[in-house]
């Protein structure tokens, strides 16, 4: 039931513009054709206009469905797309026998404190740690250590820089 939202709403705009087409059609007529005292008369202005305003109404609402259909098709193929990139990169680095050691630019040290005291430059640079795995790596930023297979520090947020 909740299998593909973006096709079903395309299909919904299909039936919606079918069907407000008919009933603008349908209206057109009764609402046409009017009562007099003298009988009965058919108005070609009313009738023009209802046909008019309802093919509009149905072409209005049917491209309103069907582009959030199509907004909801390209969002989930995107997803689908950025999860089959994440999981490429992701064997690649477990699979790769490089050093899984980033290097990253130096932030100036006003900015990049440690427990509160500043922290030089040439602490920035990624160290390999002889007792760590290799498919570790760690933060330049907050020096946290992470798994190969995440592309973000867990406590800082900041991307993996190869």
């Amino acid at each position: 039931m909740f299998d593909r939202p973006g096709e079903k709403l395309k299909r919904l705009a299909m039936f919606d513009f079918i069907g407000v087409i008919i009933g603008s059609i349908i209206l057109a007529f009764v609402f046409g054709i009017t009562e007099t005292r003298y009988g009965s008369e058919f108005d070609f202005f009313e009738f023009l206009s209802i046909l008019f305003g309802g093919c509009s109404a149905a072409y209005i609402t049917a491209l309103v469905f069907y582009s959030f259909g199509e907004l909801v098709d390209s969002s989930e193929r995107n997803a689908d797309a950025t999860y089959e990139m994440l999981r490429i990169l992701q064997n690649s680095n477990l699979k790769s026998n490089a050093s899984p050691n980033v290097y990253t630019p130096r932030p100036s040290t006003n900015h990049a404190t440690s427990n509160g005291k500043a922290v030089a430059p040439s602490d920035f640079k990624m160290k390999a740690l002889s007792d760590e795995k290799p498919e570790d790596w760690i933060c330049t930023y907050c020096h946290t250590k992470n798994k190969a297979y995440e592309l973000l520090c867990d406590r800082c947020s900041k991307y993996r820089i190869k």
